[in-house]
């Protein structure tokens, strides 16, 4: 008799999952009157035809994609289980009675259909929510020539290595919103061919979404934060330290005084260094108030011969002050009495590290840009450095201002 094992591997579904479903169907059939071994030959047999039916009926097709960037796998059902486990904490009745959790305070699944038109039933109603885990990929379709979506699901979520900047194929179905789903039987293929140049391949196919850094200000003016833009320009600098929203932070070169960050999430990988010319494709919105737009890299290419590693690049941190005395006024200045300045009158910088904690600490009615000015001079810090500090988190998207003018964190 074929195995779950067997049948697992061959509709490409985890063997829990498999063994769930023959766990179900088993019960049933016993609950029929069937004795054990009828009843095992019986579940096997729904559980084989259930497999080829769902193979079926529901008829992939293949996208040939160029996958430019990808969100780490999430439980979408992780929210929905969070919410359960805190009403039963604060009203286990309430919980209870309208199907949240069961009487041991586990998550219920409360979905009666699949569906938004309610044609498929939801065979986990009532019973301990699953997780629902899924990865999202961005890319470019290689036959239309255009951004496109494809969300990979269950364990092809959590497991299937996807090769950025490589040509592939994988089957899945297509949605009426324009965007591809995964299944169970979803599979990976890369295909021959040349080695794609992403600059190259750009300029040629999506010169339609490619814009000069520059014009970033007048493109979110017109376009929404779901659509997508392709931009070219060179890296001033790489910040590696996580900010609020789990994104190190990357400035690129758009020939004003403080450059364009770019939130790059951990999914996507950092293997360049500043000076660095780079390919991005992003996500943008407008800013608050005086702030500019902020970008959100989706997925960046380096231009090979453009590319410098971290090692590779000198510090230019320092800034050439070209108003710097010679070494005769030097050796002059040396010579004549200055004043002692005890450390008991100096004032002290404030970085953006500490000033986020200020944020922090004032909580979701947050703080007025005059009262952390006040707090950060009481304690000894430099008004200047504070407003400065403030202005590169709202930069950074780390803090913003609410509603009553006043900073809050960014979660």
């Amino acid at each position: 008799m074929t195995t779950v094992e067997e049948l697992a591997k061959q509709y490409s579904v985890s063997v829990d999952e498999a063994q769930t479903k023959f766990n179900e169907y088993l019960e049933t059939e016993l609950g029929k009157g069937f004795e054990k071994p009828t009843a095992e030959k019986r579940a096997m047999r729904l559980l084989q035809l259930g497999f080829k039916k769902q193979s079926i009926g529901a008829p992939t097709e293949n996208l040939d994609m160029l996958v430019f960037g990808q969100k780490d796998a999430f439980d979408s059902s992780a929210n929905a289980r969070e919410d359960a486990i805190k009403l039963f904490q604060s009203n286990p009745q309430k919980a209870i009675a309208e199907g949240y959790t069961d009487e041991s305070g586990t998550p219920l699944d409360r979905d009666k259909f699949l569906d938004y038109n309610k044609t498929m039933e939801n065979r986990n109603f009532g019973k301990p929510m699953k997780p629902n885990w899924m990865r999202i990929l961005w890319g470019v379709d290689l036959q239309e020539k255009k951004p496109t979506t494809f969300i990979l699901k269950g364990d092809q979520a959590k497991n299937m290595e996807i090769p950025m900047f490589t040509q592939i194929r994988l089957n899945g179905k297509l949605g009426k919103n324009g965007v591809w789903n995964g299944t169970k039987s979803t599979k990976m293929q890369i295909l021959d061919g040349d080695e794609i140049r992403v600059d190259e391949y750009v300029d040629k196919n999506l010169k339609d979404l490619k814009i000069e850094i520059e014009k970033l200000p007048e493109w979110v003016e017109t376009h929404g934060k779901k659509d997508v833009l392709i931009t070219e320009a060179d890296v001033i600098s790489v910040d590696m330290e996580l900010n609020a929203g789990g994104s190190r932070t990357i400035k690129l070169d758009n020939e004003t005084e403080y450059g364009q960050n770019v939130f790059v999430p951990e999914s996507t990988p950092i293997d360049f260094g500043e000076m660095s010319r780079i390919i991005v494709f992003a996500s943008a919105k407008k800013g608050k108030g005086d702030y500019g737009p902020t970008m959100t890299a989706m997925g960046i290419w380096a231009i090979p011969e453009f590319k410098y590693n971290p090692e590779d690049v000198e510090d230019f941190d320092q800034a050439i002050d070209y108003n710097q005395p010679d070494d005769e006024e030097i050796a002059s200045n040396d010579k004549e009495e200055v004043a002692d300045i005890g450390d008991d009158q100096e004032t002290k910088t404030a970085t953006p590290s500490l000033m986020v904690k200020v944020v922090m600490y004032a909580g979701e009615d947050g703080i007025s840009s005059e009262e952390a000015v006040k707090q950060a001079v009481s304690n000894g810090y430099d008004t200047e450095s504070v407003k400065d500090a403030l202005k590169e988190l709202v930069m950074n998207g780390e803090i913003e201002l609410n509603d009553n003018a006043k900073y809050v964190a960014v979660m």
